[in-house]
Order: C-alpha cells, then sequence, then structure tokens
C-alpha cells in the first residue's frame, strides 16, 4: 500500500474521514433539567386559595406546564418539546414584562441550537432571521 493512499488529498477530505470533534454545550444559566418528569404535587393537592392560578395545561412557546413541583415552593415543572423536563416560575410563565420572548421560550438546549442554526444562517446568507423561523 502506497503512502499516499493512507493520507488525505485535502482539508476537506481530511474533515470527512476524521473521527471528528465531540460538542460540550457549555451555559452561564443553571437551570436544573430533568431526564423524566420530577415529583409534582397532585391536581387535587394544589392550593384552593382564590389568589392561586393554575397554570397546568397551558403552552408557553415549546414548553407545556405539567404541574407544580414538590420540592421547590412557586416552581412549575415543564416539558419541551424535546422530552426534555426543566422548572420555570409562575412570573415568568405568565408575565410578558420579565419575558418578552416568552413565546419562543424552550429548554436550554434547543435554545442553544436554534442560536447555533441562526449564526449559521447568518455566517451563509447574511440575513438575520427570527429565532422562532429556525425551529
Amino acid at each position: 500500500m502506497s503512502v499516499a493512499a493512507l493520507s488525505p488529498i485535502n482539508r476537506t477530505a481530511a474533515l470527512v474521514v476524521s473521527k471528528g470533534v465531540h460538542y460540550e454545550m457549555t451555559s452561564k444559566i443553571q437551570v436544573p433539567e430533568y431526564v423524566g418528569p420530577p415529583q409534582i404535587i397532585p391536581r387535587h393537592k394544589l392550593p384552593t386559595s382564590p389568589s392561586f392560578i393554575d397554570l397546568t395545561g397551558r403552552q408557553k412557546g415549546r414548553l407545556k406546564i405539567v404541574g407544580l413541583i414538590a420540592e421547590e415552593k412557586g416552581r412549575w415543572v415543564v416539558r419541551c418539546a424535546c422530552g426534555t423536563y426543566t422548572t420555570r416560575s409562575a412570573k415568568s410563565i405568565k408575565s410578558t414584562d420579565v419575558n418578552p420572548n416568552a413565546h419562543f421560550d424552550a429548554c436550554r438546549e434547543c435554545m442553544h441550537f436554534a442560536q447555533m442554526k441562526r449564526e449559521e444562517i447568518f455566517r451563509r446568507t447574511g440575513k438575520d432571521v427570527n429565532i422562532s423561523e429556525v425551529w
């Protein structure tokens, strides 16, 4: 076998035949995420005070509210369209003043990949697209 057959022809060929690099997402925001649903309070045990609003079943962006988490007071369990469970406060779910982009809300990983797609579209075409268009 010749030496030429062992080495790639050019840089593109080298990238194609290489093993690749493992990508690890880094984030400054540390929100707990769960593979399966965490312990939630059953609906019949939710507070009955008139000021309490049951948010279960509402949809906000890619997130659907599953229920109130048992471990933390005032936090709601939400499920992303990708299947990841995370928590949000009632204020961030209800108020558009706190989170004006709430209709684009998703889990940390989905938001990260949507932002990466958006940057790639801008790099290739020069068009600045809205993050909702890349989902």
